[in-house]
């Protein structure tokens, strides 16, 4: 019973940060490109997820930088 609450819990988390990115790009007239690389403004939650796997966080001497 206690994993079955935690999944829902789960899936609402999802599902509702999902839905603010959607509302987000609407609001401001925006999309992404999908996996096929055509612009949309309703990806999934995990594919913008993926989008960011290659970035990091780099800091060399206190100078922080993106790469």
């Amino acid at each position: 019973m206690a994993l079955m609450m935690i999944m829902v819990v789960s899936l609402l988390v999802y599902t509702l940060a999902q839905r603010r990115l959607r509302l987000a790009l609407a609001a401001s007239h925006q999309t992404i490109p999908n996996q096929k690389g055509i612009p949309t403004s309703t990806p999934t939650l995990r594919w913008v997820f993926q989008s960011f796997l290659f970035i990091r966080w780099l800091e060399i001497d206190g100078i922080q930088a993106i790469r």
